[in-house]
């Protein structure tokens, strides 16, 4: 026993343990008790029409998708939709008590978070009630998930509560079905497939933990496998029910019909096959490194943050070989090592639904996805400190303690020092820019942070800073992603406000050219050209800016119908030029080639484009 344990009995105590991830939670997360609304906080809290109506908006909550209290119905922007009430229903909850107060909605954050570490506590203590260390098992794999920095974006970020929420009821639905096995009442089997339902209800991830549960008690009760398949019907059948629900609420269970076009909603859009399964073998990888090195830390991991990677690249080839080692090592150490094979298999489970092998996420990758799975990495190192630490050699022993308690302090400097990001959306924007530099989505988030600086500010000086600072992240985000329909209109934006300093006109057209190459229907390009043409002095140059894009653009990249809306325009100013004439003419031809057209516009079509080929005829 080493000096450090000397008071062993009292060091053992539970309440003690309580009180030391307390402190050191408070350490880390104090401040995000003042802190705002952040990223997604707006859809699920701030600005959900269903929160805001308190207690009488639950049932809404319940019966609808979980974006619709946002946006009004339901958008299906990804694949599967998303069915997540419980947590939602505890923001309408909060309202109804204190309005939109964020600090209210981080400090119930913080308890339900340390609610989840002492509820974990107790399972593993349970998990391991016949080691005799098991209070130390338990203390050191709780201390590090504390402190382990990738739960900073779960729980500083108040949309975040869907994943704590998600841990607490899994966790008790895995401390049930242990007490279940030990006890055989059947009352504990009940109160895991509620806590496993209200699992489901604060996200659909909770589903693994009907494998997570019965694997748990195999690895630790020696329960044999055909036995804990009939002792598990009761979890499958809870399984069953919640997406029973969540189909009739959503109508489906997977949109097959649902074509993603947006690489910010299917990240996989511009990949082939075999780069996607490349580069997912490469984002569980770095999941894995996330676990051990959580440094540098990033809410965004948007194309391309994470780079596509293919056969060709060694990293892939890295991935393979440190995952091909954890399946080794599950396959080696089966039975004679249950912790590490529990932990890993663990992993790998818990992280199955988010790692776009069944279907598009969303996004490559996030930090929040570690918030349960991490636990695998910390139950590991609890373990391993318990057994060298209590009862290996003195050396070995000191070499553990000062491991333990270094790496514990590292984290909590990491956590603590990524706390403030989430203190509000710009914040956010500024810590991620510094990680994420080749997203395209932080990118433009970054350009219009400094456009809505350059809205405000008075002084002329720093207008023209941060308008240029805008215009720089823009371009940047359009560079990594050229269809970026939102860059792309604001990219415009910036061209317009840079005309509206200088007035140079074919400065701003030639801008919206490059703009309109990239994507043709935008919204904001229609409107402020609308604007100039209202402006008589700008005929001329407008004429040629219409023809050109038109033809020149949008007509040699077969968008025929956006063509002949710009061709059009001109046509408008002047219809008397054979050369527009016979491009107006060609464009309709063109465009009834098309076969999705039907007979009766195809005919229509020709009829146009022939009866301007021969008015171009008849001018000389």
């Amino acid at each position: 026993m080493t000096q450090i344990f000397k008071y062993r009995k009292i060091l053992e105590n539970r309440y003690l343990h309580f009180a030391l991830f307390l402190i050191i939670t408070l350490i880390i997360y104090f401040k995000s008790f003042n802190y705002g609304y952040a990223l997604d906080d707006i859809i699920v809290a701030s600005e959900n029409k269903f929160v805001k109506k308190g207690i009488q908006g639950i049932a809404e909550i319940f019966k609808t998708e979980s974006f619709t209290g946002y946006f009004g119905e339901q958008k299906n922007l990804v694949s599967g939709s998303r069915y997540r009430p419980l947590s939602i229903a505890s923001f309408a909850l909060e309202y109804h008590f204190f309005q939109s107060n964020p600090k209210i909605s981080h400090l119930i954050n913080f308890v339900l978070y340390f609610l989840s570490v002492m509820i974990l506590y107790i399972v593993v203590i349970n998990v391991f009630k016949e080691n005799n260390r098991k209070q130390w098992i338990a203390f050191f794999t709780c201390i590090l998930f504390v402190v382990h920095p990738v739960h900073v974006e779960a729980v500083a970020n108040i949309k975040g509560r869907d994943e704590i929420m998600c841990l607490l009821f899994c966790i008790s639905s895995l401390y049930y079905f242990i007490q279940y096995i030990d006890f055989k009442k059947n009352w504990h089997l009940i109160a895991s497939c509620i806590a496993l339902f209200l699992g489901l209800l604060s996200k659909e991830n909770a589903l693994t933990f009907v494998i997570i549960n019965p694997m748990t008690a195999y690895f630790f009760r020696s329960e044999k496998i055909i036995d804990l398949i009939k002792k598990s019907w009761l979890l499958v059948f809870t399984g069953l029910i919640f997406i029973g629900i969540r189909v009739a609420v959503i109508g489906f269970l997977f949109d097959r019909n649902l074509v993603i076009t947006d690489l910010m909603n299917d990240p996989f859009l511009e990949m082939n096959a075999v780069e996607k399964f490349c580069t997912i073998i490469y984002t569980i990888a770095w999941y894995i490194k996330l676990l051990i090195i959580p440094y540098p830390l990033t809410h965004d991991y948007y194309p391309y943050h994470v780079p596509i990677i293919d056969l060709a690249n060694p990293l892939f080839y890295l991935s393979l070989l440190a995952i091909g080692l954890l399946f080794f090592l599950v396959i080696k150490k089966w039975k004679s090592a249950s912790v590490l094979t529990y932990s890993i298999l663990f992993f790998f489970i818990t992280m199955i639904l988010v790692l776009n092998i069944f279907f598009p996420i969303g996004t490559f990758m996030n930090e929040r996805f570690l918030f349960i799975p991490s636990f695998s990495i910390c139950l590991i190192a609890g373990y391993f400190l318990n057994t060298t630490i209590l009862t290996g050699k003195m050396i070995y022993s000191r070499i553990a303690q000062f491991a333990f308690i270094l790496i514990s302090c590292v984290f909590v400097w990491i956590s603590y020092d990524r706390v403030p990001a989430w203190k509000d959306s710009d914040s956010l924007n500024f810590s991620a820019i510094k990680v994420s530099k080749n997203s395209a989505r932080i990118n433009l988030y970054m350009g219009v942070t400094y456009f809505n600086y350059y809205k405000i500010e008075t002084i002329d000086k720093k207008k023209y800073e941060f308008l240029s600072l805008a215009e720089k992240y823009i371009r940047k985000s359009v560079e990594i992603y050229p269809e970026y329909g939102q860059g792309l209109n604001m990219l415009a934006g910036v061209a317009a406000e840079w005309h509206k300093r200088d007035g140079d006109v074919p400065k701003l057209l030639s801008n919206f050219e490059w703009v309109i190459s990239k994507q043709a229907n935008l919204s904001f390009v229609s409107e402020y050209i609308t604007y100039l043409a209202g402006q008589t002095q700008n005929t001329t140059l407008l004429y040629n800016f219409y023809k050109k894009v038109g033809y020149d653009i949008l007509y040699k990249q077969g968008k025929y119908e956006a063509a002949l809306n710009y061709l059009g325009m001109a046509y408008k100013i002047n219809g008397e030029d054979k050369d527009l004439l016979q491009k107006i003419g060609n464009s309709y031809l063109e465009f009834a080639k098309t076969r999705s057209l039907s007979a009766e516009k195809r005919q229509e079509f020709l009829r146009n484009g022939n009866s301007f080929l021969e008015k171009a005829k008849t001018l000389n």
